[in-house]
């Protein structure tokens, strides 16, 4: 529309200046629409979040692949890459990225953010040393059963063998045992 008012050099200026503007605000405008698209309400009882960070935090003690750390006010799940173990069953599985949930809490709505992560790993010198990158990249994995026999003890009754290292064995158990504690589930982009 204003193509015809100015001239050609201003035209590309503005052109591209408006391009800018777009490329800039898509990627919050797509982290609004994941928000409001990817919801799970959740219509059980409610549990305290101190109870729910304690069953979380058992992850820990299970002979399981999963590994729950705790970063100032939120908690990453991820696979256990640095644990000798899992690290050769993850490279005979030719496995390059490792998947990361990081949860965030608001006690207020009741409701937690999970973001997916992921971080590239070279198995190279495994079990001696693994290598990963220091940044996470966001990702969105959308894929989950919401079923209640399927919550974190899974991860304690599953067999090593069963495992492939999917961003779903994660997220799946998640979703479920925080949606049977009265948690509502939203997933986030970042």
């Amino acid at each position: 529309m204003v193509q015809s008012f100015l001239q050609f050099d201003q035209f590309i200026i503005a052109l591209l200046f408006w391009l800018l503007i777009v490329l800039v605000s898509l990627p919050f405008f797509l982290r609004y629409l994941v928000r409001r698209a990817w919801f799970i309400q959740s219509g059980n009882d409610f549990i305290p979040l101190t109870s729910l960070k304690k069953q979380l935090m058992a992850i820990n003690s299970y002979n399981s692949p999963v590994i729950i750390q705790k970063k100032r006010k939120k908690l990453l799940v991820g696979w256990r890459y640095n644990d000798p173990e899992w690290s050769e069953r993850m490279a005979i599985l030719g496995i390059r990225k490792s998947y990361f949930a990081k949860l965030v809490f608001d006690q207020n709505t009741r409701t937690v953010n999970i973001s997916d992560k992921i971080k590239h790993v070279n198995f190279d010198l495994s079990p001696i040393r693994v290598r990963s990158s220091w940044l996470f990249r966001p990702r969105l994995y959308c894929s989950v059963q919401i079923k209640p026999d399927k919550d974190i003890l899974l991860f304690k009754e599953q067999k090593a063998e069963q495992y492939h290292f999917s961003p779903q064995e994660i997220k799946t158990p998640l979703c479920n045992t925080f949606i049977q504690n009265g948690w509502n589930v939203r997933f986030d982009l970042f």
